[in-house]
């Protein structure tokens, strides 16, 4: 009798484990958050996009299609920089090629390492929206630039986002097309 109550107990702990890790994933934060970034850019097809999720997430939930950046381990090697001479140069190229209405960042910490790029968005376009936790401690897999990041469990945070509308430039000098 003993045995099967221990049995019992093991199966109703596992159970209830399952039911509760379930229950709250935490990724219902991050669904929201995507689709507010949907509902923000008005579900535009044309975006840039710097996600470490590949913009899969983003794209699919925020209703919005978009373009790739690549982040600096990929576009730092030797090709690419005898073919761009800098972050400005690469970013009015992909403005003149796809003509991106929004610059839709959610992968912050990885962001703000770029400070090339981000010193560029922040000269020339205004953020139309932006999402900060204050004092958010970044997980090493965010840090180093992994493409992939499992969402904590339970309680997942809403990710961390800033948009800049690439539509309005603040300075004539900024690539892109002119008003």
């Amino acid at each position: 009798m003993g045995v099967w109550a221990l049995f019992g107990a093991a199966v109703l702990l596992c159970v209830q484990t399952s039911m509760r890790l379930m229950s709250n994933t935490g990724f219902d934060a991050q669904v929201n958050a995507y689709k507010e970034i949907g509902v923000k850019v008005n579900h535009s097809p044309k975006t840039l996009l710097f996600d470490y999720h590949d913009g899969v997430r983003v794209m699919y939930y925020g209703r919005i299609y978009g373009k790739l950046w690549l982040p600096v381990h990929e576009y730092s090697d030797a090709a690419l920089k005898l073919q761009y001479s800098s972050v400005k140069e690469l970013l009015n190229e992909y403005i003149s090629e796809y003509s991106p209405e929004y610059f839709i960042i959610t992968s912050v910490p990885l962001f703000d390492s770029q400070e090339e790029l981000k010193k560029t968005l922040d000269a020339e376009y205004p953020v139309l929206a932006e999402s900060r936790t204050p004092v958010k401690a970044c997980s090493p897999l965010e840090c180093v630039g992994a493409r992939y990041v499992i969402p904590k469990v339970p309680g997942g945070e809403s990710p961390d986002y800033i948009i800049y509308d690439l539509r309005n430039k603040k300075n004539a000098d900024a690539p892109g097309k002119t008003e």
